[in-house]
């Protein structure tokens, strides 16, 4: 099942260009998942009585076009996996004629709280609502990257996928 929301870009939200930055994209990512997680039964606040959390572990984001200021987006999310160790969450995000500017891929753990352990997705959380097509094609392999080098906007290099490479400013 594809969860859809709809944005318009706020000033706050955008870069000095006028372009949605980086960490407001992050933040509508983490709004329309919250969402639609409520509708499958599985938030945070659902989960802590049990013990468990959701933390992302990787996320791979390709942008052909940041959206602007007073643009009105649509952004859409599901559950392309979740089996074993992960679950792994993509993202849409379309402009108002339907093209797709950012296509991300996002890597979650369940964490047991009380165990301080990693948990496997399926076994405890077992969901009906998978839709298995992928917004990008990443195996989420090991980073190529020393951890904790901090590439740009402090995200580290941790966050992206093997041989990736910052934009030159």
């Amino acid at each position: 099942m594809k969860f859809h929301m709809p944005f318009q870009v706020r000033v706050y939200e955008c870069d000095p260009r006028g372009a949605l930055s980086l960490p407001s994209l992050l933040n509508y990512m983490q709004e329309i998942a919250a969402a639609h997680t409520v509708k499958l039964h599985i938030t945070i606040p659902e989960l802590l009585p049990r013990g468990l959390t959701w933390m992302v572990s990787r996320q791979h984001i390709a942008i052909e076009r940041y959206p602007e200021y007073m643009d009105k987006v649509s952004i859409s999310t599901w559950i392309a996996d979740h089996r074993g160790r992960f679950s792994i969450r993509d993202f849409a995000l379309e402009d108002a004629s339907g093209k797709v500017l950012i296509r991300i891929s996002s890597s979650w753990v369940l964490y047991d709280i009380r165990k301080h352990c990693i948990v496997n997705v399926d076994e405890e959380l077992p969901l009906d609502s998978v839709f298995p097509e992928r917004a990008l094609d990443d195996k989420f392999h090991s980073p190529s990257c020393t951890r904790g080098h901090s590439i740009q906007q402090g995200i580290t290099c941790a966050s992206f996928g093997p041989g990736y490479q910052p934009p030159r400013q």
